[in-house]
């Protein structure tokens, strides 16, 4: 055999084990990778759970924290907490406070807050406080002063507990509010106004009309921000948490036809309720929420059939 026939043959053994070497290495890293995907999907169906035809993904957020309060919830606002007799608390779900050795501490302790108006936390002495943040970006209590003439004065009273406002219609000077009353039923109240000489709105109630009410439950707080006025992402009770159903599922498919809905009790929150401090509502398709011990996240999409 001549030396360049040897040299072609040497260079093709070469070539040839360094592609299998090559291969090898290939079907490795794709089999670990497989591996490592498949371990994943297990550990996140863990965290799955399908009700009613709807996957829910869960996913804790945060470290956890302590707060025995947290037992006696009525709302949030910010990072403070309203319990259901009307204290006050400041939280942070990162830090402790010296005073309690937890991650809430009182706020307010002269003071009980009677109703929570539009972003306004009223006292039983008549007084109203707004949570702002200074240049820090650390919330801060505040004490505001209402407007004389400020339509959410109208709104202080005995009866109203929890009110939010819908949307203004300034042509037909018509304000909405979404509003709890002290007998634990959600109503939508309208109110209108007239102007005085100096141009200054004078408001008064003109409608309401009964939106939900839950049979030997407390209507507690409700969620916002959705786009459709007329939905509530989900309504929560003493007792149990409801969530909106069209009653007729056509408008879901089709852009012509108006959704109507009903509330009824969603059947995975309600089997988490106990461990539910408080639901926040953060787009179509995904809540969070404070547990007792960590912040949870909770994404929510329809279940595709194969």
């Amino acid at each position: 055999m001549n030396k360049n026939k040897k040299i072609k043959i040497k260079y093709f053994v070469i070539g040839f084990l360094s592609a299998v070497a090559l291969g090898l290495i290939i079907f490795g890293t794709i089999k670990l990778i497989s591996n490592m995907t498949a371990k994943s999907d297990k550990s996140n169906l863990a965290n799955e759970e399908v009700i009613d035809g709807y996957i829910y993904e869960k996913n804790n957020m945060s470290e956890k924290y302590t707060c025995d309060k947290f037992d006696d919830v009525w709302f949030m606002m910010n990072n403070y907490f309203v319990t259901n007799s009307g204290e006050l608390y400041k939280f942070n779900q990162s830090k402790k406070f010296s005073e309690t050795n937890q991650n809430c501490v009182r706020e307010l302790p002269e003071s009980t807050i009677k109703s929570y108006v539009n972003g306004y936390l009223v006292t039983d002495n008549g007084k109203k406080y707004r949570v702002d943040y200074n240049n820090d970006n650390k919330s801060e209590l505040n004490e505001v002063d209402f407007e004389t003439y400020n339509n959410y004065s109208i709104l202080v009273s005995d009866d109203i507990k929890y009110a939010c406002i819908v949307k203004e219609d300034y042509d037909n000077r018509k304000i909405y509010f979404n509003v709890i009353k002290a007998d634990g039923i959600l109503y939508k109240y309208t109110l209108t106004y007239d102007l005085d000489d100096d141009y200054n709105r004078l408001y008064r109630i003109e409608n309401t009309e009964e939106i939900f009410k839950a049979d030997n439950e407390i209507i507690k707080y409700f969620g916002t921000g959705i786009e459709d006025e007329d939905k509530f992402p989900y309504i929560v009770t003493d007792k149990s948490v409801y969530i909106p159903e069209p009653t007729n599922k056509k408008c879901e498919e089709y852009d012509d036809i108006k959704c109507e809905y009903k509330y009824v009790k969603s059947k995975y929150l309600n089997n988490i309720f106990k461990d539910i401090v408080f639901l926040k509502y953060i787009d179509d398709g995904t809540i969070s929420y404070y547990s007792k011990t960590n912040s949870v996240y909770i994404g929510i999409r329809k279940e595709v059939k194969k």
